[in-house]
């Protein structure tokens, strides 16, 4: 599981970039585990990170997964800001 990779990254002290936690997001989306993806988008911030287009938008397709629709919204707001 994608969430495993990344826990055990920092475990290692290996430091994941704005790219890993991309494709963790991704990987949560596709997965249809929306409260995850939008966990790991908080936690970009922890870890210094600054989400791009491509976390917003990962984030906010695991969002319209789990019918999260006005999570999605905020999410929409805030990225075009």
């Amino acid at each position: 599981c994608a969430l495993q990779l990344l826990k055990q990254a920092r475990l290692h002290a290996l430091r994941p970039s704005t790219v890993t936690y991309n494709a963790t997001i991704s990987a949560c989306e596709k997965a249809e585990q929306w409260s995850s993806a939008v966990l790991l988008f908080g936690n970009l911030h922890e870890h210094g990170l600054q989400p791009d287009v491509i976390t917003y938008n990962a984030t906010i397709s695991a969002c319209r997964h789990g019918q999260q629709w006005a999570l999605a919204t905020i999410l929409l707001t805030d990225m075009r800001l």
